[in-house]
């Protein structure tokens, strides 16, 4: 399943807290109307249900907002950016 995608860490049982613990401040970190799309329209392909207006619809709102930009000054600058899911 890794191979594929599915999966994307393999860890000893003493590691799992720590890796859960990384992934989860590399999600926390990202931009949160980006996370919510995404996850949103993942589920949606995977159960045959895409909707491609909704989804244009999400992609101009993420394009659009304030996180957008931010994550665009924050890279020019070379800093962690600060998202507020505006």
């Amino acid at each position: 399943m890794k191979a594929i995608g599915f999966l994307t860490h393999l860890v000893a049982a003493d590691a799992l807290q720590a890796t859960a613990r990384a992934l989860t401040d590399t999600l926390t970190g990202m931009a949160p109307l980006a996370v919510q799309g995404m996850k949103t329209h993942l589920n949606r392909l995977a159960t045959g249900r895409l909707d491609v207006g909704a989804f244009n619809l999400d992609m101009q709102r993420a394009a659009e907002s304030a996180d957008f930009q931010e994550g665009r000054a924050a890279w020019a600058e070379k800093r962690p950016p600060k998202f507020t899911g505006r």
